[in-house]
């Protein structure tokens, strides 16, 4: 059952205007995803709201990756799929996963859990952990102008903000969020956007 910001923005017109107005150089974000994941002993890639796969091609750059991406804006996935056909790209989103168990070594998330309640926001996460084997990559907004006078970003903060009938755009600290916390820090130039702030998880089963 999709949520309300899925029904009223990503998966009509308005998630369609978003894919349009908001395209992506992979090239990029090549460096940034090699310091990021380059290291990694990783094969197989799961992208959650992947969009149009800019991400995906910018990884597929950084090593020989098995890759895979969902959204729930269908047109996205048209998108994605024309321009990468080498990765797999499912119209899906992150309360219903389609593969089994433990089936990836990453996870990744750009720009996608912010938009989700904290009502919601423990399905999802509960549907990462069931997917992934070791690693989540979350890149999200985290140091930004919304952010309260005195709480650095490693403290506990959840800012909630009403856009487009979008009831939800919610700036928080991940490493709260997930367990087996690696590292984190802001993404580099090469993202375009310095507010961009990410965090590493590792299996610690």
């Amino acid at each position: 059952m999709l949520t309300k910001q899925e029904i009223t923005w990503w998966t009509g017109q308005n998630g369609k205007d978003y894919t349009d107005s908001n395209p992506v150089d992979p090239l990029t974000r090549v460096s940034e995803f090699k310091k990021l994941i380059g290291d990694l002993p990783i094969k197989r890639i799961l992208e959650i709201g992947c969009n149009r796969g800019h991400n995906l091609t910018a990884i597929s750059s950084v090593g020989n990756y098995e890759l895979h991406g969902i959204d729930p804006c269908e047109y996205a996935i048209t998108k994605a799929r024309e321009a990468n056909h080498k990765a797999v790209f499912l119209v899906a989103d992150a309360f219903r996963i389609p593969y089994p168990d433990s089936y990836f070594d990453l996870v990744l998330t750009s720009g996608v859990l912010m938009h989700i309640s904290n009502d919601d926001l423990s399905q999802a996460v509960g549907e990462i952990y069931r997917v992934r084997s070791e690693f989540i990559l979350t890149i999200e907004y985290g140091m930004d102008p919304y952010q309260p006078p005195g709480i650095r970003h490693n403290e506990v903060w959840d800012v909630a903000l009403r856009i487009n009938n979008v009831e939800f755009l919610v700036y928080r600290n991940y490493g709260n969020v997930f367990h087996g916390y690696v590292a984190d820090g802001p993404t580099g130039k090469e993202w375009g956007n310095e507010k961009m702030h990410w965090w590493l998880f590792r299996n610690s089963k």
